[in-house]
């Protein structure tokens, strides 16, 4: 019997299979840090997203207030 060269096909699937086991090994080495990654931006959004509107909050009292004291109320 004659062996089939591989095809353009069988050479993907290996490299998809290959890269998904070095991509397993690499989160398992690496999964602390990438969970710390996710709280310490997941902190740094909800930080941001506060400081913003507490700046908009502050930005149009500070509007009111400049337009009080210039029309004196």
């Amino acid at each position: 019997m004659k062996k089939k060269a591989l095809t353009l096909k069988n050479y993907i699937i290996i490299a998809v299979v290959a890269a998904a086991i070095a991509g397993w090994f690499w989160y398992s080495n690496n999964k602390e840090a990438i969970e710390e990654k996710v709280v310490e931006t997941v902190i740094e959004k909800t930080v941001d997203s506060a400081v913003n509107k507490a700046g908009d909050n502050i930005k149009e009292k500070a509007v009111e207030k400049i337009t009080d004291l210039i029309y004196n109320k």
